[in-house]
C-alpha cells in the first residue's frame, strides 16, 4: 500500500474533540517510529501558544467549527496541517481532496507533502465550503442528491423569493447597483450544482473569490433553470439568464435589507459583507494537485448583464416574482422599432393592401389556389395586427390607435375593392374557392390562434422573420375579406357575414394569442390594458358560439355524408349507390349535391322514391342535386 519515496513528518500533533480520541492509535500504529501526541480541542486551544517548538505538523479530527480554530492557530504558527475527517464531513473530505479509505487518509495526514492554497474570509472568518445572503437555488445542494429533492428545494425557494436591492463593490470601480434574491461565495469545495456553473473557473490557489448572484426574473424562467439543473445542461460558456457572476480580488456586498450571512451552512453574521482572499497562506496535506497552475485564471470577471439594472431594478423590488418574465423597451429596442413602423398608415401598405385584395378576387373568381396565395403572400395585413397585439398588451397607446387605424383602413380598402369588382362582374358563378371561405369554425379559430402564435415568435426574432410568409399563407386574412366584398357587391348579407365572420375569427384570434406569446416572452411588465385585453376575449368567446354551431353542422354534414355513402338504396327493385356527397348551406337552403351509380335507368318516379328515402335520414328541408352515372 506504501509508496517508495514518500516522505513523513517526524513530530507531530493530535488534535482530536469528542469519541475521536480513539483515532491516535491508527496514527501511532501505521507510523510508530513518528513522534505522534494527542491533545484535546479545548487543551490546544488554552496552550496553542505554547506549543513544543519541536511539533513541526498538526493532525486534526474534529467538528468543523473546532477545525477552522486549529487553522487560524496554524496559520499563526505557521505549521502544516493533515486533516482525518469523520464518516459524516463528505464536503470537508473533497474539500482537501482526501482518499475515500480511513488508511489512506491516515496516510496522507502524516505526510510531508504539504500544499498552501488560497483562504477566503467573510467578515473575517473562513469560508471552507461557501457563504450564502439570501435566496440562491440549489446553493447547497450536493452532488449526491435526489432530482425529487432538487426539485422540491426549487419549488419551497420560489414561494418564498423576492428581489431586494445588492450593491457590489469592487476594488478601484464603481459601485454596482442590482436586484437579487440572493447570492453565494463559491469555493471549489462546493461539490454542488453552484460549482459546475462556473467549475474550470474557479481555483483553491487563483487568488480570487467566486461570486454567483442570482436574480429569477419570472418564474418561467426560475422553471427553466430547474429544468437545466436536472438534465445537467449547465455549462460556464452561458449562464442562465437568471444568474450572474463576479470574480475578483476583494469584493464588498450591501443589502437593502439585513441578511443574514451563511458560512459553510451555519449563521454566522450579518450584512454587510466583506469579502478577501489570503492567497497562498493554508499549508494542509491533501491529494496532489494535478492542475497546470499556468493555465489558472487569475484575471478579473464580471457578467451581470442578466440582472435587472436602473429603472428595471426599482421595478424588479416593487412586487413578488412574476409568473412571465418581463422586459424594458430598451433591451428591445429593435423589435418596437420595427413594430412601429409597422402600424404606420402610408401609401406603400395602402397601395400593396389594393392589390393584394384585386389579386385575391380574381383568383376567386378563376377558383385558383395559386393566385390566391400569391394575394396571401403579397398582403400587408399581418404586420399591423402583430403591432396592435403588443400595443394592447404593454397598454402603448399610441402604438395600438395607429395599429387600429391602419388595420381599420385595410379591411375598407379590401371591402370596397372587392366589392366593386363583383359589382362589376353580376353574372359570375359562386366558385369552391369563394365556398370554402363561407361557414367558418371553431376549426379556424384554432388555426387563427397558432397563426398569431407564430406570428409574434417569428416577430421576435430577426432570424425566424422569413417565417412570416408561411404564417400570412396559413392565416389568409385577405382571400376572407375579398369574398366578403362580394358578398356586398351582390347585396347578399348572408354571404357577406359568413366570410367577414372568417376574417373576424382570424382577426381575433391572432390578436389574442399573438399577445400573450409577447407576454411568455417576457415583453411586458404584465398586462396593464386589462380592460382592452378582457374586451378581446369577450368578443372570442362571442364568436366562438356562431363558430361552435357551425362546426356541429360540418360534424352533422360529415356522418351524414358518410351514411349516404354506406347505404344501398332500393327502388322499385333497383339498386342505387351513392358515390359522393357534398352538403352546404346556399341562400338559406340546405343544399346537398349526390353522385349517384346504377345499372338501370331510373324514371321520374324512381328518383322521387330516391328523394323521399333521403329525406327521410333528416330532420332538415333538403334541396337535392344528383348526378346519375349509369353501370351497362
Amino acid at each position: 500500500m506504501k509508496e517508495q519515496n514518500i516522505e513523513y513528518v517526524q513530530n507531530a500533533l493530535f488534535v482530536y474533540d469528542g469519541e475521536n480520541a480513539t483515532r491516535i492509535e491508527e496514527l501511532r500504529q501505521f507510523k510508530p517510529d513518528i513522534d505522534i501526541r494527542a491533545q484535546s480541542i479545548d487543551h490546544f486551544l488554552e496552550s496553542a501558544h505554547n506549543i513544543d517548538p519541536a511539533i513541526e505538523h498538526l493532525v486534526v479530527c474534529a467538528t468543523l467549527a473546532h477545525l477552522k480554530a486549529v487553522i487560524e492557530i496554524a496559520l499563526q504558527l505557521d505549521i502544516s496541517l493533515g486533516i482525518l475527517p469523520d464518516k459524516d464531513q463528505k464536503k470537508l473530505q473533497y474539500y482537501i481532496g482526501l482518499p475515500g479509505d480511513e488508511e489512506h487518509q491516515v496516510d496522507l495526514a502524516l505526510q510531508k507533502n504539504q500544499q498552501a492554497i488560497d483562504l477566503i474570509r467573510c467578515n473575517d472568518q473562513i469560508v471552507l465550503f461557501g457563504a450564502r445572503m439570501g435566496r440562491v437555488p440549489v446553493a447547497e445542494m450536493g452532488e449526491g442528491e435526489s432530482r425529487f429533492r432538487l426539485f422540491r428545494q426549487f419549488i419551497s425557494d420560489l414561494r418564498r423569493i423576492r428581489l431586494l436591492g445588492f450593491t457590489f463593490t469592487l476594488p478601484n470601480q464603481k459601485p454596482i447597483d442590482t436586484a437579487a434574491s440572493g447570492c453565494v461565495i463559491v469555493t471549489h469545495a462546493a461539490d454542488n450544482f453552484t460549482t459546475r456553473l462556473i467549475g474550470s473557473d474557479e481555483n483553491e490557489i487563483d487568488g480570487m473569490v467566486s461570486l454567483l448572484v442570482a436574480a429569477p426574473s419570472s418564474v418561467m424562467r426560475y422553471l427553466g433553470f430547474l429544468y437545466r439543473v436536472l438534465k445537467g445542461h449547465i455549462t460556464i460558456q452561458k449562464l442562465p439568464d437568471t444568474l450572474g457572476y463576479i470574480k475578483t480580488r476583494e469584493l464588498t456586498i450591501e443589502t437593502s435589507k439585513i441578511l443574514q450571512l451563511d458560512i459553510d451552512g451555519t449563521a454566522a453574521s450579518k450584512t454587510p459583507v466583506t469579502c478577501k482572499v489570503q492567497p497562498l497562506v493554508l499549508k494542509v496535506n491533501r491529494a496532489p494537485n494535478i492542475a497546470n497552475t499556468a493555465k489558472i485564471d487569475t484575471s478579473e470577471r464580471i457578467e451581470l448583464s442578466n440582472l435587472p439594472m436602473g429603472n428595471e431594478k426599482i421595478k424588479a423590488m416593487r412586487k413578488k416574482v412574476p409568473f412571465f418574465p418581463y422586459a424594458t423597451e430598451e433591451r428591445f429596442k429593435d423589435l418596437f422599432v420595427v413594430l412601429r413602423q409597422d402600424a404606420r398608415l402610408d401609401v406603400s401598405y395602402l397601395t400593396l393592401m389594393f392589390l393584394s385584395t384585386m389579386l385575391a378576387t380574381v383568383g376567386l373568381f378563376l377558383n385558383s389556389s395559386s393566385v390566391i396565395i400569391g394575394a396571401m403572400l403579397l398582403a400587408p395585413l399581418m404586420a399591423p395586427i402583430v403591432s396592435l397585439a403588443m400595443g394592447m398588451l404593454r397598454s402603448d397607446y399610441d402604438l395600438y390607435l395607429q395599429s387600429a387605424k391602419t388595420i381599420a383602413a385595410g379591411i375598407l380598402i379590401a371591402l370596397g375593392a372587392s366589392a366593386l369588382f363583383s359589382y362589376l362582374l353580376p353574372s359570375a358563378l359562386v366558385t369552391a374557392e369563394m365556398s370554402a371561405r363561407l361557414n367558418p369554425s371553431l376549426l379556424d379559430l384554432a388555426v387563427a390562434i397558432f397563426a398569431g402564435i407564430a406570428a409574434a415568435y417569428t416577430k421576435s426574432d430577426k432570424k425566424m422573420l422569413s417565417g412570416l410568409a408561411g404564417v400570412a399563407i396559413a392565416v389568409a386574412l385577405v382571400p376572407p375579406l375579398s369574398v366578403a366584398g362580394v358578398g356586398l357587391g351582390r347585396l347578399d348579407l348572408n354571404y357577406f357575414g359568413q366570410a367577414f365572420l372568417l376574417f373576424f375569427t382570424n382577426l381575433v384570434g391572432i390578436i389574442l394569442s399573438a399577445a400573450l406569446v409577447f407576454r411568455v416572452l417576457g415583453y411586458s411588465a404584465a398586462i396593464k390594458s386589462r380592460k382592452s385585453f378582457i374586451y378581446v376575449v369577450l368578443t372570442l368567446a362571442l364568436i366562438s358560439v356562431p363558430l361552435y354551431l357551425s362546426y356541429e353542422k360540418i360534424v352533422e354534414n360529415v356522418r351524414a355524408e358518410s351514411a349516404w355513402k354506406k347505404e344501398r338504396f332500393l327502388v322499385n327493385g333497383k339498386y342505387l349507390i351513392i358515390k359522393q356527397t357534398k352538403r352546404y348551406k346556399q341562400g338559406g337552403a340546405d343544399v346537398i349535391e349526390m353522385e349517384i351509380v346504377a345499372r338501370d335507368s331510373l324514371t321520374r318516379l324512381d328518383l322521387d322514391i330516391l328523394k323521399g328515402k333521403i329525406r327521410n335520414t333528416t330532420d332538415r328541408k333538403l334541396l337535392i342535386r344528383a348526378t346519375i352515372t349509369y353501370i351497362l
